[in-house]
């Protein structure tokens, strides 16, 4: 019972590195422990993501694991009495300071690359921080292998050696601790630093040990060994809960991509349902647009201005029935459609009708729209998709409350000195599409995801979070850019420049109120919908062409085989049964390669415009075609004239 109280406080003393001495069997017991979990760990992560921190990781843990074992291992048999202590000094000191200088600065260069993202220099401190090491190491133990050989009496920490190990170390883990505190903030920078201070002072208060000539090593050692100690489950702690946290994004964003991959199956499911609904409503619009040019030429204005003005509001209609199914395309598909240029203050004002009828009355609309300010190249209904999105999300922010919601267009000119405030910008000329609303305004957090897709801010049920997305898509395809500007309680105003084109307005925009180009010419025309043939081959004839129509496509191709050089252009639909209209056109091309050949379609995805011309079609257009649209490109083709 005597001894019962030294043993017990010389065994848990062992816990903090004990009263000195080499006996430490406990203590370096946990060590091998903690660095023997936190390999497991880090081989684990290397399995899951194969980076270079977790490269670093498993080796510096593996290094320190090494160490801990080597010194539990001398200690156990230094304290059996197995090998007599002085033997094991010739190798043992020196080899356990290098493993253990080596495995601190591999584990300091992998949370440096992770915490600083600086792989560069990471890279630098731990070659030069291991290769100080091993020069430390050969410059050490061949002078103390023969030093203790002459004296066996000989400590290694009264040496130069040892002060060489320790000054280096200390030098080592001071960097990464001055590089986080400068670069970084947060409660995982601070960890890791406390934990290489941690380090730092096990080297420390040896070297302070060593300068007071180990008088207070009883004091030192246990404090030393024991900041040693509780390094290791800081490390270990930031470790594993950012791996955990990181888990935790990975699930989220897979969890977010899946979420993506079934809204765009189910956006190309609606693109194939709505492909279908375009080409059989296009074919449905055609009569109705072409018999009101019809019945317009027939009437004529001064005859009977009222059925004139009247016949002018169904074209209007039936002109934004062929714009809505264009824009459903544009939406479902995403398509970036063919550009051309077009004048956004029309655009614009139409929209804001249509705003008017579907807002409530407490949202007042306010507009200033500069008609003279030029045109975009772009596609119509992407622009009337800009608006009509921006003015929707200024509805939701005022539908409780109501407000003003004000739209503006108007010419600018950016310099090169506004390049710093517009800075993805051009110098150049813009218009300027301002979209206000007097709303709740948007978070700043929030404003920086905005115009992620399926991000949004509104209640379930009254968003897709595509909206904005779609906005930003379609600004940054014809060379634009937006800007959101907002204050919460105070509203939002959104920034839309839109460059300026030199080019030439959209053909159908010139013709517009012109009188159609004339012509004589042989026709065949192939269409497999009776009523889309019959206006056709109407509108052609009104404008002195001589017409045949088929609904079979093969018949066309027979009676074009029989007398080839009769016909001066072959006018066919794409999708028909029993043969497709570029199977057809390649036909008539085989019999005659300079026969002109019109693709007309209400809706493709087969082909497109450039994959037409690259085949000999010379001209591709869409359903409903108009009577002037129609009439100047078949001139045009027959005319031999570029489109």
């Amino acid at each position: 019972m005597s001894n019962f109280f030294p043993v017990t406080l010389d065994f848990v003393s062992q816990f903090t590195g004990g009263r000195g001495g080499i006996d430490h069997v406990v203590n370096y017991g946990i060590g091998t422990i903690f660095f023997g979990i936190l390999l497991v760990v880090a081989i684990f992560q290397r399995c899951f993501s194969n980076e270079a921190r977790e490269r670093l990781l498993v080796w510096g843990f593996g290094v320190a694991l090494v160490r801990e074992l080597f010194m539990v291992s001398m200690s156990y048999i230094q304290a059996l009495g197995l090998v007599h202590p002085d033997s094991l000094h010739v190798v043992f000191p020196p080899l356990e300071h290098a493993l253990s200088n080596i495995a601190t600065i591999t584990i300091a260069a992998a949370f440096l690359r992770y915490l600083l993202n600086d792989i560069p220099r990471s890279k630098i401190y731990l070659k030069a921080g291991i290769a100080s090491v091993i020069l430390c190491y050969f410059a050490t133990f061949g002078w103390w292998a023969q030093h203790i050989l002459a004296d066996p009496s000989s400590k290694f920490g009264q040496t130069w050696c040892d002060w060489l190990f320790r000054i280096n170390a200390s030098i080592w883990l001071l960097i990464p601790i001055i590089w986080l505190v400068l670069k970084t903030k947060g409660w995982l920078c601070n960890t890791v630093c406390l934990a290489f201070t941690l380090f730092f002072l096990s080297d420390f208060l040896k070297i302070a040990d060593m300068a007071l000539g180990e008088v207070y090593e009883n004091i030192f050692t246990p404090f030393r060994h024991g900041f040693y100690l509780l390094a290791i489950p800081l490390f270990g702690y930031v470790y594993i809960r950012e791996m955990c946290e990181q888990r935790i994004k990975v699930r989220e964003e897979k969890l977010g991509l899946e979420h993506q991959l079934s809204q765009s199956q189910k956006m190309e499911a609606i693109g194939t349902l709505a492909g279908g609904i375009a080409h059989d409503f296009n074919n449905i619009l055609t009569p109705i647009i072409g018999y009101l040019e019809l019945a317009r030429l027939q009437a004529g204005e001064d005859r009977d201005p009222a059925l004139s003005k009247n016949l002018k509001q169904v074209r209007k209609a039936a002109e934004r029935a062929r714009e809505m199914v264009s824009q459903i395309l544009t939406f479902s598909r995403r398509d970036s459609e063919n550009k051309s240029a077009i004048q956004v203050h029309i655009i614009i004002m139409e929209a804001l009708k249509l705003l008017r009828v579907s807002l409530p009355a407490t949202i007042e609309i306010k507009q200033n729209i500069d008609t003279q300010c030029g045109s975009v190249l772009g596609n119509s209904t992407q622009v009337h998709q800009v608006l009509m999105n921006l003015c929707t999300n200024a509805y939701h922010a005022m539908k409780e409350t109501g407000g003003l919601l004000a739209v503006s267009l108007t010419p600018v000119d950016i310099s090169a000195k506004d390049l710093i405030k517009n800075v993805d910008l051009k110098p150049g000329r813009y218009l300027l599409l301002e979209v206000s609303d007097s709303g709740h305004g948007i978070d700043p957090l929030a404003q920086g995801k905005i115009f992620d897709p399926y991000f949004t801010t509104k209640d379930k049920g009254e968003g897709t979070g595509m909206g904005l997305s779609v906005v930003h898509g379609v600004v940054e395809s014809i060379g634009g850019q937006v800007r959101v500007c907002s204050e919460v309680g105070r509203g939002t105003t959104f920034y839309v420049y839109l460059p300026v084109s030199a080019e030439k307005l959209s053909q159908e925009e010139v013709l517009s109120g012109s009188p159609s180009p004339r012509g004589t010419e042989k026709i065949i025309l192939v269409d497999d919908e009776e009523p889309v043939g019959d206006i056709e081959r109407d509108m052609l004839m009104t404008l002195g062409y001589d017409v045949q129509v088929f609904a079979d496509p093969l018949e066309a191709l027979e009676q074009y085989r029989a007398q080839p050089d009769v016909f001066d252009l072959i006018i066919t639909d794409m999708t028909m049964p029993k043969m497709t209209g570029d199977k057809l056109a390649q036909e008539i091309m085989a019999i005659r390669p300079d026969m002109p050949v019109i693709l007309c379609t209400g809706y493709s995805d087969l082909i497109d415009e450039e994959s037409a011309k690259s085949m000999g079609i010379r001209e591709y257009i869409t359903k409903p075609v108009t009577i002037q649209s129609f009439g100047c490109t078949v001139r045009n083709v027959l005319d031999g004239v570029a489109a």
